[in-house]
């Protein structure tokens, strides 16, 4: 999910800001090598927290509300609705 949003923003020009400092994953080798840059730029602008205790959990399943969470973030860094 975190390499779809990150394409989007990509393709539709809208910048990822680093708002917050990346906080390693306690499961980052989960993480594939093809997604990392993409978990950290999201994780960076405030869109992807992860799941508690550290995880990201990249082999679960998102719910609608998180895919909806990590949407609306990306959707708000382009002004266009309110902020995260």
């Amino acid at each position: 999910m975190a390499v779809i949003f990150a394409r989007v923003a990509d393709k539709f020009d809208i910048a990822l800001p680093s708002k917050i400092q990346v906080k390693p994953f306690a499961d980052e080798a989960l993480i594939s090598l093809y997604a990392r840059a993409a978990v950290y730029a999201m994780q960076q602008a405030d869109v992807i927290s992860g799941r508690p205790s550290g995880l990201f959990d990249p082999k679960g399943t998102a719910t609608r509300a998180e895919a909806a969470k990590v949407m609306y973030g990306v959707l708000s860094l382009t002004g266009m609705i309110g902020g995260n």
